[in-house]
């Protein structure tokens, strides 16, 4: 399901003056009973129409919620309350938010349709992205997840094209523990327009996080949180054209600990062993964390996986069952073997450097015995091999003799 810009592109260079009509929509909903939404623009580019205090093009009227008994929860345009109530959060210069929420009811299953639509004046040439900074739909208190798809305006030329906003794109850790720095890289962001090129990078790091915006001419940065809390932050990438383009991803910065990993590794035996030896390994993890995990334990000889289990709901600061296993070597070459045991990666653990670790097991030639066999011998070698030991004690005997005789 999504909460979508409609349409999705207005682009016309012949459109200098007047107004331009962008819907936010919703698409195969479960049913609401209410929703926030945030839509942000380029104010230098298309603005609301103002007459004294009052904002007009801001319509809710003929929404999915026409017909029933609703409530305004907020409805604000540059940060000014429409209804003498409390902006949200994102509300900025360039930012119109409308909340509205049914009273004891809810849509129809699918939902589909209008949430409101935005009327804006047309201020100069450019480009600006309409961009939904925040969406939230819900049902009797619980919010359903949606995926928003922004749209865009554009009156200038680049080129032999209309110019486009640009992509802005970022990889970062979505949890990141309280106080640790995380890497947040937008190196994948691009300008579409012919001839430019990201030469500006500005992070919003979230309403209430306490966190200056970083303005930057580099692509990766660092940050830590200083709160813990679920934040929306904003990527804004700005061309060497001076068009900009944003994305808004969600963050959470926890003060919980995520750690799991290998507290030890057991192997015996682990020099000199013979082919066919058994090889006990034992492997223990641990929850190093602060809350109840699951931990699933992989065992490897040589990059091979040999056994792999699961261990649910790992007590804090607890070790998980014991992984006990028997390494048949049978069959196996002469060679030094490398045995891993490693826990599968959390998201957001807060320290990775134990989720692995590896021993050696040498196995050797066997030993070739100095007896001989003489039940794998031939009788004709047998007999060689008689004479010449009873040659050989002959010669014992009379050498033990000699001194006796030499006495006479």
């Amino acid at each position: 399901m999504c909460v979508a810009v409609s349409p999705s592109v207005i682009n016309d260079t012949s459109i200098t003056s007047g107004t331009v009509t962008f819907e936010v929509n919703v698409t195969n909903a479960p049913s609401i009973s209410g929703f926030i939404v945030s839509l942000q623009f380029d104010p230098t580019v298309v603005d609301f129409q103002r007459n004294g205090v009052s904002y007009v093009g801001l319509d809710f009227a003929n929404n999915i919620f026409a017909g029933k008994s609703t409530f305004t929860i907020v409805e604000c345009v540059d940060a000014y309350s429409l209804t003498g109530g409390n902006c949200s959060p994102y509300d900025s210069n360039g930012v119109v938010t409308l909340g509205l929420q049914i009273s004891g009811g809810a849509t129809a299953s699918p939902t589909n349709g209008e949430l409101f639509n935005s009327t804006l004046q047309v201020k100069g040439t450019g480009v600006s992205q309409m961009h939904i900074i925040y969406s939230l739909l819900y049902n009797n208190g619980v919010q359903i997840a949606n995926t928003a798809v922004d749209g865009y305006f554009s009156n200038k030329q680049c080129g032999t094209k209309i110019c486009q906003p640009p992509i802005a794109d970022l990889t970062y850790p979505m949890i990141l523990p309280q106080g640790s720095p995380g890497t947040f890289d937008a190196s994948k962001s691009y300008s579409p327009n012919p001839g430019a090129s990201i030469i500006l990078y500005s992070w919003a790091w979230g309403p209430g996080s306490r966190l200056t915006e970083t303005e930057v001419t580099f692509p990766v940065v660092q940050q830590a949180y200083p709160a813990s809390f679920n934040y929306t932050l904003t990527l804004t990438v700005t061309d060497s054209l001076g068009i900009k383009g944003l994305t808004s991803k969600p963050i959470q910065i926890t003060n919980k600990i995520i750690d799991t990993g290998i507290a030890s590794l057991d192997v015996e035996p682990v020099f000199n062993v013979l082919p066919g030896t058994d090889v006990d390994i034992t492997v223990r993890a641990h929850n190093f964390g602060t809350r109840l995990w699951n931990i699933t334990v992989s065992l490897l000889v040589d990059g091979t996986l040999v056994n792999q289990t699961f261990f649910p709901n790992v007590l804090r600061f607890h070790d998980a069952p014991t992984l006990v296993y028997i390494w048949h070597t049978t069959g196996k070459a002469p060679n030094t073997y490398r045995i891993d045991a490693a826990v599968d990666p959390q998201l957001g653990d807060n320290n990775t450097k134990n989720d692995l670790t590896s021993t050696y097991v040498q196995i050797i030639e066997p030993r070739q015995s100095s007896l001989v066999n003489l039940a794998l011998l031939p009788a004709t070698s047998l007999g060689i091999i008689l004479i010449v030991a009873g040659g050989a004690s002959v010669s014992f005997i009379r050498r033990k003799l000699r001194p006796d005789l030499d006495a006479l």
